[in-house]
């Protein structure tokens, strides 16, 4: 099961069914030039209902972060968290107005309309979780897969990607016990 249109979305929702919607920032929202704070972030609403969102960008250290926001109808909400970047932006339901983000430091603001947004829910899939690498482990042993190779999922890549064996994976196990200390 696919939601790639608007009205398809919308029988989903009406049908009760789960969906995941994300807004995807432009490039220089998610990699800018200078690597500055984006300053207070000022979002507002043209919904007449509150909206849930939830942004996601990058910190001073570019370590990833996220912050869930609620919009009242039409009030303009302030965010004075120190992100860099803004790559996402998740709404927990379907927007019914625009949603605007201002930049007082890029004198910038960038507007998603209604029907800006994608929904990323994987109907149908069992996801496997085999093992995992840090970043930094996985770039080391990565080698690139040129576009069109066949792999075991599909037929023939549509873009270069990076892959990394199975074998060369770390237990889940390992990293269920790294969370567990964390969060003690």
């Amino acid at each position: 099961m696919l939601a790639t249109s608007d009205e398809e979305l919308h029988k989903l929702i009406e049908a009760e069914n789960p969906y995941y919607l994300v807004h995807v920032m432009p490039n220089s929202w998610v990699q800018p030039e200078k690597w500055t704070p984006l300053g207070t972030l000022a979002f507002k609403s043209d919904a007449q209902e509150s909206q849930i969102i939830e942004i996601g960008g990058q910190d001073a250290r570019r370590e990833m972060r996220s912050l869930e926001i609620t919009l009242p109808p039409r009030t303009r909400v302030q965010v004075d968290d120190r992100f860099f970047s803004l790559a996402y932006i998740h709404s927990k339901n379907k927007p019914t107005g625009r949603i605007g983000i201002h930049s007082p430091v890029r004198k910038q603001t960038y507007v998603i309309d209604e029907s800006d947004w994608g929904n990323i829910w994987v109907y149908g899939i069992d996801i496997l979780l085999a093992g995992y690498l840090t970043r930094e482990e996985f770039n080391r042993k990565a080698s690139f897969l040129r576009e069109g190779a066949r792999v075991f999922q599909y037929e023939k890549t549509r873009t270069k990607n990076l892959a990394v064996s199975v074998c060369d994976l770390k237990p889940l196990s390992e990293l269920f016990e790294r969370v567990k200390e964390g969060n003690k």
